[in-house]
């Protein structure tokens, strides 16, 4: 007995290896540290596609040649117009072809005319699932975003001889982006685009 316990006591006052064991004790939270950060990258770069297809959906429904500024030139009263926020949809299903690595869990668009703007807007919420954090406990990151774009409502003129002349200013992006990851303090930056070109069209 008393050669098992001078044994144990000469292991525990050995000091040689000791960096060895303070390695391997160290590995499993940099390891953590090192799979937070692929994952967190992994989810950021998902809603930078997610928010360029969302920006791209609002600019897109309420061009010059969509479906909405058309419809808005003809309402006699302010009210939400269908399918722009169809074409809307259609175009950021678009520009995310081929693009994998999360499930879209909400997406909403919303075009609608008012007194004398068109406004587009689009918020998603979509799932990543994680591969290092997953060991923690978190399988997956919610990443969430949103864009409006205005345009000013398309005035119609009547000319017998042409038929109806359509005069309107071209769409512009007046904000993009909102939280990134759930649990985090940043919000990205507004963007804002200027343009004041009028163009003039026969619908």
């Amino acid at each position: 007995m008393s050669a098992a316990f001078a044994t144990i006591r000469r292991f525990a006052l050995d000091r040689r290896g000791n960096l060895t064991v303070v390695f391997a004790l160290a590995c499993l939270p940099l390891m953590s540290a090192v799979g937070c950060a692929v994952d967190y990258a992994r989810a950021t770069q998902v809603k930078a596609k997610l928010q360029a297809a969302a920006d791209a959906a609002t600019l897109g429904a309420i061009a010059r040649n969509a479906m909405a500024p058309r419809i808005a030139a003809v309402m006699n009263n302010d009210g939400p117009i269908q399918p722009g926020a169809i074409e809307a949809l259609q175009i950021f299903s678009a520009n995310l072809s081929g693009v994998t690595g999360f499930t879209l869990e909400n997406l909403a668009p919303d075009v609608k005319k008012s007194g004398k703007t068109v406004t587009s807007t689009l918020t998603f919420r979509a799932i990543v699932p994680t591969y290092f954090l997953g060991i923690m406990g978190m399988k997956t990151l919610t990443v969430t975003g949103g864009s409006s774009a205005v345009v000013g409502a398309p005035v119609v003129f009547w000319n017998k001889p042409g038929g109806p002349v359509v005069y309107q200013t071209a769409p512009h992006l007046v904000a993009s982006g909102s939280a990134g990851l759930v649990g985090g303090a940043s919000t990205a930056p507004v963007t804002q685009f200027s343009a004041t070109v009028t163009t003039r069209r026969n619908p």
